[in-house]
């Protein structure tokens, strides 16, 4: 339990208010108001508050609440005895949440004290109140679970299709069910047709952009994840589904729910994950793609050759467009790698991975408010969840209705987090990536080269003594450079111009 009861206690108050702003009267639980009791209560049994934590304009929802979080880590790190607050509702709104953290403290051996409840986990009747409420929140959850499990089963069975947000291609009838969109389920229909017959998601999303098809979210852009958002959803087969969080052999499923956009056959087809080559027996070179030639900036062809007398493997890369016909190089570049090329192109890229990183944080400020929003939905949908006199009120249709659209705006937040955060992944150059560069396989240093650096300009030099240095030039992936079609498309962009000014 809390071991031996202190006579003399080291307390951190905690005080909040979720919004301050004209509110008055007797419901209002001012800061001030909420400090007097909690040191009326401290001087009244002999204790002392050390830290008084005031948080305003913060939900009780919210589990991480900053000067919360401060004041549990001191309980934790030995520097306060406990948490003393003047009502339990200031602690927490959840139950869940706030019966988590109060065994946090209790098991670091503090106290937690509500002034109004009379809940103090020094007496063993507070003890007992906490076991007894612990024993209740865990009933409760797994009634709720119960619940929700069979109010979703009834709605599947029903073919009501389990989510708020209603699927491109289709509306929802007065009943709940799915039917047809009478303009945009054609359009799905397409999708899954030209995707089996092997359009690749981008140019399906180009398609869709040409027809003036607008995603659910109202945008008129289509982005490789919205298009495979479809391609993947089995309820353009008819089928309802609801999947369980915890538990797959819990997952509901009717496949006749409503009227299919596609038919199996196609939608198989439409899953294909493309074609691999076989290996070929040899590492491919991992700065092939990268290669261009200064002259006319056209990508560098790539041949191995390996030496008999000692097996020894170099790359030869010449300029592709040297006799072609329609862009013929004013200056074919040619250079011949045996290590030392590769070397000097991944020594860059060490040298550059701080820089890279910090301007992929810089890139990214969008990731920090998408994280909070997350948090504020997901807190959201347990607020909801965990209320069952709010069930009581509503009916079970209306709370089930409730949920459901929170628990779709939290997944919605989840995935654009998810995406925000590939975006600008600054993981994808280790912090270690100097100390682990050669112990990385080769296809992970491949994807690091490939995923880092835009191209690698290589120009001639009469002189043989020309050093590496002199005759390449690194074009990072944030770097914007012109670069001629692919297929001889179009206008020749020009020689690239090396930062010595030198052709």
């Amino acid at each position: 339990m809390c071991g031996t009861i202190k006579a003399y206690m080291r307390l951190d108050g905690y005080v909040r208010v979720s919004q301050t702003r004209g509110r008055v009267g007797d419901s209002f639980q001012s800061p001030t108001a909420q400090a007097d009791r909690i040191n009326a209560w401290a001087t009244a049994f002999g204790h002392h508050i050390e830290i008084l934590h005031t948080e305003l304009d913060e939900s009780g929802a919210r589990r991480d609440r900053p000067k919360l979080a401060e004041a549990i880590r001191r309980v934790e790190a030995g520097e306060s005895d406990g948490i003393i607050v003047a009502r339990l509702d200031r602690f927490g709104r959840s139950l869940l949440d706030g019966l988590t953290l109060i065994n946090r403290i209790r098991e670091a051996g503090g106290t937690f004290v509500s002034v109004a409840d009379g809940f103090d986990l020094s007496t063993d009747t507070g003890r007992l109140v906490l076991r007894i409420m612990l024993s209740l929140a865990e009933f409760e959850l797994d009634r709720f679970r119960g619940q929700w499990h069979d109010a979703k089963s009834r709605a599947v069975a029903r073919g009501v299709h389990p989510s708020a947000t209603v699927p491109f291609g289709y509306q929802r009838r007065s009943d709940g069910r799915l039917e047809p969109h009478p303009v945009n389920a054609p359009l799905v229909t397409e999708v899954f047709a030209r995707r089996a017959a092997g359009d690749g998601c981008s140019a399906i999303g180009r398609w869709l952009e040409s027809q003036g098809a607008v995603t659910q979210r109202g945008n008129q852009s289509w982005p490789l994840r919205a298009v495979k958002d479809i391609v993947r959803n089995e309820v353009y087969l008819g089928v309802a589904h609801a999947a369980s969080r915890t538990d797959p052999a819990l997952d509901i499923r009717n496949p006749d729910a409503h009227e299919p956009l596609t038919d199996q056959r196609t939608w198989d087809r439409a899953q294909r994950t493309g074609v691999k080559r076989p290996a070929r027996g040899h590492e491919p070179n991992p700065i092939a793609p990268l290669m261009r030639c200064a002259s006319c900036r056209y990508v560098m062809r790539a041949s191995r050759h390996v030496r008999i007398s000692d097996q020894r493997v170099t790359w030869r890369f010449t300029c592709k467009s040297g006799h072609s016909s329609a862009h013929r190089c004013p200056s074919p570049v040619q250079i011949t790698d045996d290590g030392a090329l590769t070397g000097w192109v991944e020594d860059a890229l060490r040298a550059r991975a701080p820089v890279m990183r910090a301007e992929a944080k810089r890139g990214a400020p969008g990731v920090a408010s998408l994280r909070e929003k997350a948090q504020f939905a997901q807190a959201a949908f347990e607020e909801w969840r965990d209320d069952s006199e709010l069930q009581r009120r509503l009916g079970m249709a209306t709370y089930v209705t409730g949920l459901a659209a929170r628990q779709d705006a939290w997944d919605e937040l989840l995935n654009e987090l998810s995406r925000a955060e590939m975006a600008a992944d600054t993981s994808v150059l280790p912090d270690d990536l100097l100390e682990r560069w050669q112990d990385l396989p080769a296809a992970r240093r491949r994807e690091l080269l490939q995923a880092s650096i835009r191209c690698v300009f290589a120009r001639r030099i009469d002189d043989s003594g020309g050093t590496l240095a002199s005759r390449l030039h690194v074009v990072w992936a944030s770097e914007a450079v012109a670069l001629p079609a692919p297929g001889g498309r179009g206008p020749a962009p020009g020689p690239f111009r090396f930062d010595d000014h030198d052709a």
